[in-house]
This record gives C-alpha cells, sequence and structure tokens, in this order.
C-alpha cells in the first residue's frame, strides 16, 4: 500500500509544479499569439482592453496583470475589428470583420453569429459599436444593426441609404433629439423617436454639413457638441462641431487624417493622428501630446482617455501604450511572437524557431522581415 501511495504523491507533486510554473499539462494547448498589433483599445474601469485582429487582452491597471482571450480558450473567431465596453453591464462587444459579435463577461462568451451568417451581399465587417439603454448598435458596411443585449438577439437592422440601399456606416451617436450616423456618403439622421427607424424614409443626409457628401470616419458627442471629422480629398481632415444649430470647423483638431475621437465626457477630449495623439480640454485647448515613445516612432490606430486626463493608445507596432505617472507612457505587450506572418517552425536545443514569410499568388517570395 505504501508504493502507490508515494507514486500518488509524487505525481500530485509533478501536476503542482507544472501549474505552478505555468506550463502545460498534458493533452492541453498553448496559443502563441501576437499582441504588438492592435486595432482598438477600450478603457474598462480598472482594466485596459486591447484588441488584435486575433486576440484581446484585459490589463489590470491596479495588479499588472494580463488575461488572454482568443480563439483557443474563448472568442468565436478571428478578424477582430472593433471593441466597445459597456460599463453598467461589465460587458465588452467584440465585432469582428465578417459581421460575428462576441460578448465578453469576466472570463465568459457568448456569440451572436446573425449578421455573420445572414444572407446579405457585401461587407458584413463591423466598423463601431455605440451602446444606449441595453441595445448595441453595430455600424456595419452595409448599413445598422440593433441589437438587444437582454435577449441577445438581432432587434432591428437600419438599411439608411437613398432607396433602402447598402451604405457603410462609420460611426453613430445620439445627440439632442436625433441619431447621427457618420458614413462613407456623408452624415445621415433621423429623429430618435420616429416609429420605425428601419425604414429609409425616415432618415436624411445633413446637407449643411460642408461637403456633405464626402465621408465622415469619427463621430462623437463631447459634452454638450457634437464632433464629426469629415474627409477631404487632400487627406486633410476636418473637424467640425456642431455649435447652436451651425457646423464650425475647429482648426486645431484639423489638418490630418483623424483615426479616432474619444472623450471623457465634458472633461477631456483625445484626437489620434497617424504617428501621435493629442488631447484638448473643453475649450479645445491642447493639454498633452505623445509624438513618439521614448524617441520611437508609433503607428497609432485608436487613443481611449478617461478620468485623470489618462490616455490609452493603441498602436500598430508596438502594443499598448500606457501612462505611467503623470508624463511618461510605456509599452503593455504580452508575450508572444511579433507577427502572424508566420511559414515555418523548427526545434533544435530545446527552443523553437519560427521564420517569417510567405508567397504571392504567383508563389515568388513576398519577402517579409516583420520577424
Amino acid at each position: 500500500m505504501r508504493a502507490p501511495l508515494i507514486h500518488l504523491l509524487c505525481l500530485l507533486c509533478v501536476m503542482a509544479h507544472l501549474q505552478a510554473s505555468g506550463q502545460v499539462a498534458i493533452g492541453e494547448w498553448q496559443d502563441h499569439f501576437p499582441y504588438r498589433d492592435l486595432v482598438d483599445v477600450e478603457i474598462s474601469g480598472s482594466s485596459i482592453h486591447g484588441a488584435t485582429s486575433t486576440a484581446v487582452y484585459r490589463y489590470g491597471r491596479n495588479t499588472g496583470e494580463i488575461e488572454r482571450f482568443t480563439k483557443v480558450n474563448a472568442l468565436s473567431d478571428v478578424g477582430i475589428s472593433t471593441v466597445r465596453w459597456v460599463a453598467d453591464r461589465q460587458l465588452l462587444l467584440i465585432g469582428y470583420g465578417n459581421g460575428n459579435l462576441d460578448l465578453l463577461t469576466g472570463t465568459s462568451v457568448i456569440n451572436l453569429p446573425d449578421i455573420k451568417r445572414s444572407n446579405i451581399l457585401g461587407d458584413k465587417g463591423v466598423y463601431s459599436i455605440e451602446e444606449k439603454n441595453g441595445r448595441a448598435y453595430l455600424c456595419c458596411g452595409f448599413g445598422v444593426v440593433v441589437v438587444d443585449l437582454d435577449a441577445v438577439e438581432v432587434e432591428e437592422t437600419w438599411l439608411i441609404g437613398p432607396a433602402g440601399s447598402q451604405l457603410q456606416a462609420n460611426g453613430l451617436a445620439f445627440f439632442q433629439d436625433s441619431i447621427h450616423v457618420a458614413t462613407e456618403d456623408g452624415l445621415f439622421s433621423a429623429f430618435e423617436q420616429a416609429p420605425n427607424l428601419a425604414s429609409f424614409e425616415n432618415w436624411r443626409r445633413r446637407s449643411d454639413v460642408p461637403s456633405s457628401t464626402n465621408a465622415i470616419t469619427n463621430i462623437l458627442v463631447f459634452g454638450d457638441t457634437l464632433l464629426i471629422s469629415r474627409v477631404s480629398a487632400s487627406e486633410q481632415d476636418t473637424v467640425f462641431a456642431l455649435v447652436a444649430g451651425q457646423w464650425t470647423a475647429i482648426p486645431t483638431l484639423s489638418g490630418n487624417p483623424v483615426r479616432s475621437l474619444s472623450a471623457d465626457g465634458h472633461q477631456a477630449l483625445a484626437v489620434c493622428f497617424p504617428g501621435w495623439v493629442r488631447w484638448f480640454d473643453a475649450s479645445f485647448a491642447e493639454i498633452g501630446a505623445l509624438y513618439d515613445l521614448q524617441g520611437v516612432s508609433m503607428n497609432t490606430r485608436k487613443a481611449d482617455i478617461g478620468p485623470g486626463n489618462e490616455v490609452f493608445i493603441a498602436t500598430g507596432d508596438l502594443g499598448l501604450i500606457a501612462p505611467v505617472g503623470s508624463s511618461q507612457f510605456s509599452r503593455i505587450e504580452p508575450n508572444g511572437p511579433t507577427t502572424t506572418n508566420n511559414v515555418r517552425l523548427d526545434a533544435a536545443g530545446g527552443a523553437v524557431y519560427v521564420a517569417t514569410g510567405g508567397v504571392e499568388g504567383n508563389y515568388t517570395n513576398k519577402f517579409l522581415k516583420d520577424g
């Protein structure tokens, strides 16, 4: 009897050691995803969520701990395009380029694949998500989809283009008595209490916006003001504010492509440009900026601003940029490979070596050097 007991104790010790050291148990898989190429970032209370196209990770601001969510352990898909935090539900909405939607609460995920599986032709991608009163408004490549978060089901689909045509929706905002949708064909609006928002007849293009048919890439309510960024042919976007019924250009926010707008209520506004981020007070006076990370240039994608004017930046090459102290920033990046462009593996000397690369459609080398 003593020998089997000793064997059992040895086995338990080995299992405890494996668990403590973070090693993968027999029969389980360990994933290795890149976390440097972010597509979005969301301040989520005491945590920060960073999203790549293949994974989401949660960074605990107080603990420094990082949790990873991938298709291996939680998510339903790959090709993430946007995320949105719903504070009163402690819920992260994850939109995909194929129309798929995941609802992440804690470590549990509910999948809503209705858009992905629909027979809608064309672009089903989710470009941004807004939430109000228990409904998520998904801005998609064809229009807007309204999701009931209690029932976790699609409630309505809005095709707001002329004669009910498909129109790429880039963003949505509730302002005063109306819903405003930023599209590739201008700004479209409808009364929020209209009886049938699924009918295109309730929607109209705002002809009072300068160059009203130009694409509107971002839309945001900042305090008592509605902000939009309008694309121009020269790639010098203009940010307009709707003040007293009139659209007014904001010079301090304009002149470069605007990748994202983010606001902390009435207090501060963060504007993400290609390569840098600036933040402003309620009068649009600059109160901070980041043009590089300790001399290293940044491929900035999105920025989110929270209480105390803390700005978190999603980059395409340095991962998550987070504030440290009052004026310093550092990288927050889980351990992982640099890229998904991996074509060959080899093992030797107790290590695994990964080679990046790829071939074109005619099987010529791509000569990728992002490893």
